[in-house]
């Protein structure tokens, strides 16, 4: 426990941290990570011209259905491709 100017007691964690400079840690955190999602949407964005000229958007696993009034893409396998790329960048900067 540490005291405030007012003479209060203030809780303090066992790690040391007030309650306030955990959240303050977490949302610089979550600022980091929407970042680094941002960042790799707009290289995703400036690349897709040439991503879908090498195939990525229509492999095997997307999902494709056509009819006449309506079509409806689903990228299933796209998705996945992305999930574990995205997974592997977080990683390799979180460590």
């Amino acid at each position: 426990m540490t005291t405030t100017r007012s003479g209060k007691k203030d809780a303090v964690s066992k790690l040391g941290y007030h309650p306030i400079d955990r959240i303050l840690i977490a949302s610089c955190a979550m600022s980091r990570v929407l970042i680094i999602v941002g960042l790799a949407v707009v290289v995703v964005g400036i690349l897709w011209p040439w991503l879908v000229r090498i195939g990525l958007g229509r492999l095997p696993g997307d999902i494709l259905i056509e009819r006449e009034n309506f079509s409806i893409y689903i990228p299933i396998t796209t998705g996945l491709l992305f999930s574990i790329l995205l997974s592997a960048m977080l990683w390799l900067l979180g460590r």
